[in-house]
């Protein structure tokens, strides 16, 4: 189940495995709980989220 909690934690886990002097990019989609600030507290990672695509 995605929930902003279960990203929050996913976020802090990249982080842990991130090396010091390093920083993560993680590239979302437009779901609910891809927010940009689960990743506020995080000073090694940084999201994009990804722009919506027009439908066919």
């Amino acid at each position: 189940m995605a929930n902003k909690e279960a990203m929050t934690q996913h976020m802090k886990q990249i982080s842990q495995a991130t090396d010091y002097g390093r920083h993560a990019v993680v590239m979302m989609d437009g779901a609910g709980c891809h927010t940009f600030d689960i990743a506020k507290p995080f000073d090694n990672v940084t999201l994009i989220k990804l722009p919506r695509t027009p439908q066919s």
